[in-house]
């Protein structure tokens, strides 16, 4: 094991000087060079924890979606399904908000591995702290991007719990697994069949509709769901770096033509590697951004639609 010393000073505007020392105990590093390597990591994550709060800051802000406060309700609307309605659709308003919440953060963090890279070499050697920083920052934007998916599932949680749980059949194994875009947006259509969306007025019931059908509409957040999939369910797609991830041979053939346009041979190319990143970071990380507001934005005009806003009191 070995003894390693940190010591980290704040000088203020002023000039004043706070020191802070901590000494850890970790294993000891194998030679010399690994020591060096630790340590630029380690200053790597710290410079990464003092900026990320920059990034933080120009993220949207999810405060607000959960409204916290008591629900009262007469006892014989205890045992009732208006009470499970209301209950259960105020619980998963705090999740989405802690879940967007979540977003932010590891957006934010990726943000900032993304601005610690150094220059990358055509050495591929000498890129050992750039390739580990890369690494730290795809885990924390990936993390972010199943997050940030996993808000429309939980949207339809929400829209389901509001309506009287009547969707799906709640007696069968993993039934929340059926909460589908398709099946919850048929279900909607049905008004006449439930009572929750019958006793709305037509104009407010049109415009939940509206909201349902716009969140997933635009092409960038098309583009965002596209590269979840792509990493959730298929070979991970190369980002900033072609060289630290997978290529798989293409199996097509291309058609070999004489003047007159008839077909005379096949060819194709074997072996290789991917000479450019199929996605920049930048790139990703403003679809992202870009879909987390979009997200937002309707999650807070869901929250004004009568049967989603379940009302409560100020905690005295």
């Amino acid at each position: 094991m070995a003894k390693v010393r940190v010591t980290i000073e704040f000088q203020n505007d002023g000039g004043d000087i706070s020191r802070h020392e901590k000494e850890i105990t970790a294993p000891a590093r194998s030679s010399k060079e690994a020591t060096e390597r630790q340590a630029q990591q380690t200053f790597a994550d710290l410079q990464k924890d003092l900026i990320v709060g920059t990034f933080f800051d120009a993220l949207p802000d999810p405060d607000g979606l959960y409204k916290a406060g008591k629900q009262r309700f007469p006892l014989e609307e205890v045992f009732s399904s208006s009470y499970f309605d209301q209950v259960n659709a105020q619980s998963v308003w705090l999740e989405i908000q802690n879940t967007l919440i979540n977003v932010r953060f590891l957006l934010a963090t990726a943000r900032g591995y993304k601005e610690l890279e150094p220059p990358h070499e055509d050495d591929f050697s000498k890129n050992g702290l750039l390739y580990n920083i890369h690494f730290d920052k795809m885990a924390q934007f990936d993390l972010a991007v199943f997050k940030l998916t996993k808000a429309e599932d939980l949207l339809l949680r929400l829209v389901f719990e509001a309506t009287g749980a009547a969707f799906v059949s709640t007696d069968a194994t993993n039934w929340d697994r059926q909460l589908i875009w398709d099946r919850v947006k048929d279900r909607l259509k049905d008004r006449a069949s439930n009572a929750r969306l019958s006793s709305m007025e037509d104009a407010e019931y049109d415009n939940l509709l509206r909201l349902i059908r716009e969140f997933r509409n635009p092409s960038f957040v098309q583009a965002f769901l596209s590269y979840r999939d792509r990493v959730a369910h298929r070979i991970s797609p190369s980002v900033d770096y072609p060289e630290l991830y997978t290529t798989v041979e293409d199996r097509a053939w291309s058609e070999v033509r004489d003047p007159q346009g008839r077909v005379v041979g096949r060819t194709k190319g074997f072996g290789g590697m991917r000479s450019n990143a199929e996605f920049q970071f930048h790139h990703l990380y403003e679809v992202a951004k870009k879909t987390f507001q979009h997200y937002l934005d309707l999650l807070r005009q869901l929250r004004q639609i009568s049967i989603l806003d379940p009302p409560v009191s100020p905690i005295e």
